[in-house]
């Protein structure tokens, strides 16, 4: 589990022309380097009698108090005594990127997400981020290409697809018999709102009759889009093997939720379908719609991704909740430390942005 980053700021401004300010932040792990530090700490029962072996938290009454966690540990000497496995723990810069031409200092944002980008949609214009073209697990996220192909598709909402065992990967998942019987619509309203895996799959065999035929539509769709670091290779997100960038993440939620058809799903905080075998209410799984916690903000589409390598990801669209339709951003948050911190990164970079934006 992953604490709250501090980061110190080094502000300038420049007349007339953009800003760009350049921050120390510490760096975040990818998966390998995360089984690097998993083997230094098997090794090193200094780290073991500090540091706990499930959480990485700090152990009460321990040296590593003073350090927070395992992975902060990395950080700020690891990297130093292990620069070959520990290499990606190194602190990197964040950037802000504003046409302001002076600038107050800002108190940071503090978020546990290993990669963020936040972008003004109505122009393309990235706000800020961080590692933004690191490599990273999609998980579910991975969803959204998938909506953008079958959305393309020209497939009859209402005809009827049946979800058959080869769907089933594990993982989130409808839970009915194989050959359950759904329209295209329902089985797209499950796939984006409930993040069902087997009814992505269906999807996926409904567009193109096979789930690797699917796949080649997929990654062609990649590569119409210009996107470099993105490679699918499920439909259904479950895969490691389905990677991404924070930045070519935005890039695929700004053209799925530019479609009609899937903006319309990626909007509800349910999903009630009704089939011969009974009815199924779907909550989304994207707590920023209805956790009032987040009542300040309004989601406009959004995405929830997991997987064990790829810890929470999370994409949204949010607008201020008390006025709508104004000061829209794109917020695109891999590798946050929980299900909830997900939420609260996006939220917090979400609100940091527009108290530090005009």
């Amino acid at each position: 589990m992953k604490i709250s980053r501090k980061i110190r700021w080094v502000m300038s401004a420049l007349a007339g022309s953009a800003v760009f300010i350049l921050i120390p932040f510490a760096a975040g792990a990818v998966t390998a380097p995360r089984t690097a530090l998993k083997t230094i700490y098997d090794q090193r029962k200094d780290l073991q009698k500090s540091f706990d072996a499930h959480s990485w938290r700090a152990k009460k009454g321990s040296r590593g108090v003073a350090t927070g966690t395992l992975q902060n540990w990395a950080r700020a000497n690891g990297w130093k005594e292990y620069p070959g496995e520990l290499g990606a723990y190194k602190p990197e810069p964040f950037f802000i990127d504003t046409n302001e031409t002076r600038v107050k200092k800002i108190k940071e944002p503090s978020v546990t997400a290993e990669s963020f980008i936040i972008i003004d949609p109505l122009t393309s214009v990235v706000l800020a981020s961080h590692k933004p073209d690191m490599v990273w697990p999609m998980a579910s996220l991975t969803k959204l290409v998938t909506a953008s192909v079958a959305a393309n598709a020209s497939i009859a909402p209402s005809q009827p697809f049946a979800i058959a065992a080869i769907d089933e990967v594990g993982g989130g998942r409808l839970h009915v018999k194989p050959n359950t019987v759904f329209s295209f619509n329902d089985l797209m309203g499950a796939m984006l709102v409930g993040s069902a895996n087997n009814a992505a799959r269906a999807v996926a065999r409904a567009v193109s009759g096979t789930h690797e035929e699917f796949v080649a539509a997929m990654n062609s769709w990649i590569s119409d889009h210009g996107l470099k670091d993105t490679v699918a290779v499920d439909p259904s997100g479950i895969e490691v093997g389905n990677v991404s960038t924070a930045r070519e993440v935005s890039q695929i939620a700004q053209a799925a939720f530019a479609l009609d058809a899937v903006r319309a799903i990626a909007e509800k905080s349910f999903w009630d379908i009704t089939t011969e075998t009974g009815k199924h209410h779907i909550k989304t799984t994207d707590d920023l719609v209805t956790n009032r916690r987040y009542r300040d903000i309004h989601v406009v589409a959004g995405k929830t991704g997991y997987i064990d390598e790829a810890e929470w990801n999370l994409v949204a669209e949010v607008e201020p909740a008390r006025t709508p339709h104004t000061r829209t951003l794109l917020i695109v948050a891999l590798g946050s430390g929980s299900k909830r911190a997900s939420f609260d990164d996006v939220a917090t970079l979400a609100r940091w942005t527009w108290k530090n934006f005009k």
